[in-house]
């Protein structure tokens, strides 16, 4: 198929020092299209499986993902930074019902939440200001556990349960 889809996204950053940054970025989606479909599809089939009106299978009118971070800049944790990310995605449609009177209903999931958090360390290796940096993180993705069914494009599943990323590079 071919979709058009329009609205608004607005992304913003603070940073009121050197030691912490916000991030916010909010979607907004105004209108979905869908354009043409496969020649192969027949009327039929089209109002069997494409429900009728704006909303596209697993596409949410509304997204936000707030992130901030605190970078230590001096003293015994300097290099070391801290942050967290919430992530929202409201309610989206699924998939939809013909009932045999020809009427649609739609099957919507619910508002998706996602909390995660993150730890890094850097620090220069001894030889100077081109010595080799080390990078350390720590990513625990879905801290609250979150398991629920979601939705993107035309399929569900259950949400990944929390996960722990460690992460070490050697930048020369």
């Amino acid at each position: 198929d071919v979709t058009l889809s329009r609205g608004i996204e607005i992304d913003a950053s603070y940073n009121p020092n050197k030691n912490w940054t916000f991030f916010g970025s909010y979607n907004h989606t105004l209108k979905n299209s869908v354009k043409s479909l496969h020649p192969s599809i027949s009327p039929d089939e089209q109002r069997t499986f494409f429900y009728e009106g704006d909303e596209l299978l697993g596409r949410p009118k509304h997204r936000l993902n707030l992130t901030m971070r605190y970078k230590f800049t001096d003293g015994a944790l300097k290099n070391f930074a801290l942050g967290g990310n919430q992530s929202w995605r409201s309610r989206s449609m699924q998939t939809f019902f013909i009932l045999p009177d020809g009427s649609h209903h739609p099957l919507r999931l619910g508002h998706e939440f996602t909390t995660n958090l993150f730890f890094t360390y850097s620090k220069r290796l001894k030889g100077g200001r081109n010595a080799p940096e080390l990078k350390l993180g720590l990513n625990i993705n879905n801290v609250l556990d979150n398991r629920d069914l979601v939705n993107r494009g035309n399929y569900a599943f259950y949400k990944e349960g929390r996960s722990m990323r460690l992460t070490a590079k050697l930048l020369f």
